[in-house]
Parts: structure tokens; C-alpha cells; sequence
């Protein structure tokens, strides 16, 4: 079962794994993401997460290429390990898959900078809904990728492909960035439109735990798509004018100022300097 000391022992073991393979990085910050996050986990789910490190010094003087890879932990699960600096420019962008390690349960923090950790999720909120239309705009853009994934061929879905004709995990995406988008719509608040309601929940479970037929499975997807779409033009239209957009541009130049501050306080920390 996943219950919260499973998870939370995971994570601490992709630290664990980061610091075996990169022995001259620190690790800051490593998070979870993914369906535990949402409630949406099965005892089969992967523990995702992602992990932020800190360069020596010399790579940085050097000017040598920031980190940015994946690695697999013995249970197949992946760790995406990013150069801090990395992470907070997908921080920014409002990237969803990253900007949620900030709002887990399920993270670990380096012992030198919890008070950097501590200000970041503190921050989480003015980094996450710094421009709602472009966040709803990256949100669109993940459900056409799990639309054009639904039946798309990979190696390792050979065996769901050949079952069900298409890989219901991906449908499940697809409606579960609609409902993302409905309530990010209708709130912009990024933390209460990543946790579902109940009942939403269930019948987003229902897609990984009773997979449709291939034919209602293909009207759902296009259904859904459509639906995506009709909510980037409602997001357009509430957050495309010039004075939302002055005002986006606005949170954005007092978010960048943040988390600029914040990489050189860390690499300061780190370098035991400034």
C-alpha cells in the first residue's frame, strides 16, 4: 500500500540515488510528482519525482553544461534531476508537471537549506499563478501530447496497446488536465485546482481501473480534447487583454527577481561565499 511513510521513504531514497551518482552536487530539493499528488495513485503507480541539485563551483566558473537528466531507481521509477537553475527556469515557464513538486506532500530537503526550502513553497503560490494564460496555455499543451499519445506506438505499451487497442493512462491524463483547467479557470489557483473532488476522483480512477472499449475510449478522447480546447479560448478571453497582460507582465518581473535571488543565495550557501 502507498500510504504516506511509503511515499515519503521513496523520495528519500531518490535523494539518496542523486547523491550516489552525482557525488559533487548537493541536492536542495527533491519532490514528488504525479498521481499521488492528485489521490489518483493505485498501489501500481510509479513514485515519480524531481530533484534539484547545485553545481560545484567549478562548473559554474567553467560555464559547463547545467544538469538536466533522468534516473531510473530499481523499481523503474524515475528521478528527473535538474541543475537548480534548470528547475527554476521550468518554475517559470509554468511548466505543471514541475511547478507541482511545490506544492507535495512528498519531499525531501537538504539539511544545509531548509529555510530556502521553507521560502520557496512559501512562494509557490506567486511563482505557480504568475500568468494564468500561460499556464492554461502549457496545461492545454500537456492534454494534446496525452491526445496524440492515446494510441501512438512505444515498446514499453506494446502489450496495453495490444489489449485494449490504446493505453487508458493517457486518456486518463487528457481528462484529468480538462478538470485541471476547469478549476484553474475558475479560480486560478494553482493548489486548489490540482486536488480534484471526490467525485471527480472516482471517475477519473475509473479510466486506469475499468479502461473503456477502444470505439467509447476514441469518443471520450476527442470529446475531452474539444473541451480543451473551449477552455484555452475562455482562458484567452478572460486573461488576453492588454491590461492582464501588463499585470502578468508585472508578476512575472517580480517572480524572476525572486527566484534569481534565491539561485544565488543558494549557490552562495553552497560555495560558502557572498
Amino acid at each position: 500500500m502507498q500510504d504516506v511513510m511509503f511515499l515519503k521513504n521513496r523520495v528519500k531514497e531518490h535523494v539518496e540515488l542523486v547523491a550516489n551518482h552525482y557525488t559533487n552536487h548537493a541536492v536542495f530539493y527533491c519532490g514528488l510528482y504525479g498521481s499521488q499528488n492528485y489521490g489518483l495513485n493505485t498501489d501500481d503507480s510509479d513514485v515519480d519525482t524531481k530533484c534539484m541539485v547545485l553545481p560545484p563551483f567549478k562548473d559554474v566558473v567553467l560555464g559547463r553544461k547545467m544538469v538536466s537528466t533522468d534516473l531510473a531507481d530499481p523499481y523503474g521509477a524515475l528521478c528527473n534531476v535538474k541543475d537548480v537553475r534548470a528547475m527554476f527556469d521550468n518554475f517559470f515557464k509554468g511548466n505543471v508537471n514541475f511547478v507541482e513538486v511545490l506544492y507535495t506532500d512528498y519531499f525531501s530537503v537538504g539539511v544545509d537549506y531548509l529555510k530556502e526550502a521553507k521560502e520557496l513553497r512559501d512562494h509557490r503560490d506567486m511563482v505557480a499563478n504568475r500568468d494564468p494564460l500561460r499556464l492554461m496555455e502549457m496545461a492545454a499543451g500537456m492534454a494534446r501530447q496525452k491526445y496524440v499519445a492515446f494510441n501512438k506506438y512505444f515498446e514499453s505499451k506494446k502489450e496495453v496497446l495490444s489489449q485494449y487497442g490504446y493505453d487508458p493512462k493517457q486518456l486518463h491524463h487528457l481528462v484529468r488536465l480538462y478538470y485541471f483547467m476547469t478549476e484553474y479557470l475558475a479560480s486560478a489557483d494553482f493548489g486548489y485546482a490540482l486536488h480534484p473532488d471526490e467525485d471527480v476522483k472516482e471517475y477519473l480512477m475509473s479510466y486506469k481501473t475499468n479502461p473503456l472499449p477502444f470505439d467509447e475510449a476514441e469518443k471520450h478522447r476527442e470529446r475531452y480534447m474539444a473541451l480543451v480546447d473551449g477552455l484555452l479560448e475562455r482562458a484567452r478571453e478572460f486573461w488576453g487583454s492588454l491590461e492582464e497582460r501588463d499585470l502578468a507582465a508585472k508578476r512575472s518581473k517580480e517572480v524572476r527577481a525572486f527566484l534569481d535571488d534565491l539561485a544565488y543565495r543558494l549557490l552562495c550557501k553552497a560555495y560558502d561565499v557572498g
